[in-house]
């Protein structure tokens, strides 16, 4: 599946640079009514199956299928900014920042519901067991914070937290000698915080003043 997004990412962005021609603004909030929808369908499924005790596969298909076309979406936004040095729409800033933080909850449902797995993985791992719970928090506190970034402007501190987490999260992971599937999770959220980030750089240097470059 890592190399099948990868590519439909490579795919939206090739298409955007060969074309030639600015995406249209209704892409980004399209990215967007797609993040809510996978995000939806995900928490759905995940909470069907905590009160039926049964895998929803279709679901689980679906969201599949659906994530491919998202980051065919998100490959060809990228392109577009990259290629016009132009700022992400806020609706693209908005799709990313809900299908990260929609991902962090059910992560954080998944783990609320196994406490004594987790805190032994973390002991395993090397780490007292309360740390287990401090990262929940920052998890959650860090998801707030890139949901109300169009108010309170905190999605980039909120962004480079959540990546460092994800980070040690695959450190210790590779340290624990775990199979590459235990830090999938981690790794497709790092790479979707990596893509955020950059969209905020680009964003802010939009900004900036351009120097006058008339001569005399």
């Amino acid at each position: 599946m890592v190399i099948a997004t990868a590519a439909a990412l490579l795919c939206g962005g090739a298409f955007v640079l060969f074309r030639r021609r600015p995406v249209s603004p209704a892409l980004a909030r399209a990215f967007m009514a797609l993040s809510v929808t996978i995000i939806a369908l995900q928490l759905g499924a995940q909470l069907t199956r905590l009160a039926t005790g049964l895998p929803l596969e279709a679901a689980r298909s679906a969201m599949a299928a659906l994530a491919y076309g998202w980051a065919a979406g998100l490959g060809a936004l990228l392109a577009d900014a990259w290629r016009r040095r132009a700022p992400f729409a806020p609706a693209a800033v908005a799709g990313i920042s809900i299908l990260i933080s929609g991902k962090f909850v059910s992560f954080e449902i998944g783990k609320a519901l196994h406490p004594v797995e987790m805190e032994q993985f973390f002991i395993d791992s090397g780490y007292p067991a309360w740390l287990h719970y401090a990262v929940m928090a920052l998890e959650i506190a860090g998801s707030a914070g890139l949901l109300l970034h169009w108010k309170l402007k905190t999605g980039p501190l909120a962004a480079a937290g959540l990546a460092l987490i994800m980070l040690g999260a695959v450190a210790t992971h590779a340290r624990n000698g775990d199979p590459f599937a235990a830090s999938y999770d981690a790794v497709l959220q790092l790479a979707f915080l990596t893509a955020l980030l950059a969209m905020y750089a680009a964003n802010r240097a939009a900004k900036k003043p351009r120097p006058n470059s008339a001569v005399g």
